[in-house]
């Protein structure tokens, strides 16, 4: 098995609302990952990454996106020179546009998502093939590649159980929490604090990584 983090620009955010005791005014540049997986004979990518803007940004915004053509996954991809083509599965975290932006370039692709994520909503606004999931799903039934729920940040957030060739085993979080200082402390910015199943997902991810699964983050 081989696991590639795949870096697609920047976000610029408020050191505050990622580290435990920022002090608050101080901005912080994180990495916008998405992961290149090949398992088994099979590429898939969990997240898409996100895509060059075309529209202004606020300068005081929250969160800034950073990223030029060359840093997105498609991009990166034709640099490893890996065919867009190959990629199977892209198990998308959730819609928010730094994971899912990239869904463009690759349109033979099978999004999996999970049908909270896009309740009230129609699939085919995000991607042209998209297979929903409901709850836990072992991608290829050999238990080395499981999407576990992780709600909270999203309504249908999830992440990616991998178990490697040596046994060990990691969690892909996506956005379940942004850095580890939101597992270690509950660090997290003020619009999470009254969304219950968030919480629930953080105590989670704190349970895992007691059980020597190490927590992989898509913003640190």
């Amino acid at each position: 098995m081989q696991i590639k983090p795949l870096i697609t620009g920047t976000i610029q955010s408020w050191r505050h609302l990622l580290v435990h005791n920022a002090p608050e005014g101080i901005r912080m540049e994180v990495p916008v990952k998405c992961f290149y997986i090949e398992h088994a004979g099979h590429k898939l990518l969990f997240d898409a990454g996100q895509k060059p803007l075309n529209y202004q940004q606020l300068p005081n915004a929250d969160y800034l996106v950073k990223v030029t053509d060359q840093q997105t996954a498609a991009a990166l991809l034709k640099q490893a020179e890996v065919p867009l083509e190959d990629i199977e599965y892209i198990v998308l975290s959730h819609l928010h546009s730094d994971h899912s932006a990239g869904l463009v370039d690759f349109p033979g692709a099978t999004v999996l998502l999970q049908a909270s994520e896009v309740a009230g909503k129609d699939p085919a606004n995000f991607a042209e093939n998209i297979q929903l999931v409901t709850g836990q799903c072992d991608i290829y039934g050999d238990g080395r590649l499981i999407i576990l729920p992780s709600f909270g940040h999203t309504p249908g957030h999830q992440s990616l159980l991998i178990t490697q060739d040596d046994s060990s085993q990691l969690l892909l979080t996506g956005d379940a929490a942004y850095t580890a200082d939101a597992v270690n402390y509950d660090c997290t910015p003020e619009e999470y604090r009254r969304k219950t199943a968030y919480f629930d997902t953080l105590k989670a991810l704190r349970k895992m990584q007691n059980n020597n699964i190490k927590l992989i983050y898509s913003h640190e």
